[in-house]
């Protein structure tokens, strides 16, 4: 059963995890920011940039890690590791299914 929309684990050009929500509205994305800070302690770091297909977010740090968050056309909203450590992180919360490469 899922309890939220779609979901994608990948890692990108980058070598990191982003996870992403293609289908999820703004309210899912904020329940999101809700756990990460009242399950985990992260806080918001930054400022909202907005282009046409694009937004970047705040994003997530504290205790060592640091995430990327935004929304674009082609992902929806996005939380994307900037670091081995926040790499762990998503690994830990958003498993990707098996049989894909790490």
């Amino acid at each position: 059963m899922c309890l939220g929309p779609e979901r994608f684990v990948e890692r990108i050009s980058n070598g990191h995890l982003m996870v992403s929500w293609p289908d999820a509205g703004s309210e899912f994305f904020a329940l999101v920011g809700m756990w990460l800070r009242f399950r985990h302690g992260l806080r918001r770091d930054g400022q909202r940039v907005e282009s046409l297909d694009d937004i970047l977010l705040p994003d997530f740090v504290g205790d060592g890690v640091r995430l990327s968050a935004g929304w674009s056309n082609w992902d929806g909203y996005y939380l994307l590791a900037v670091d081995d450590a926040a790499d762990r992180f998503l690994g830990q919360w958003f498993p990707r299914p098996s049989g894909l490469t790490p």
